[in-house]
């Protein structure tokens, strides 16, 4: 079971780097808000 905390991450495609980590509603929120543009929703494990 993977904590809900850092279940998704948005990914910055370019890079790969990692802006954000938390859970669904907060990473939605946080891609909009980034204009989505260069930017990917994924699942993300805590390593």
């Amino acid at each position: 079971m993977i904590p809900k905390s850092t279940a998704y991450k948005v990914v910055n495609t370019a890079t790969n780097q990692v802006v954000f980590a938390g859970n669904a509603k907060d990473a939605r929120k946080e891609y909009r808000r980034l204009g989505k543009k260069g930017y990917t929703i994924r699942l993300g494990f805590p390593e």
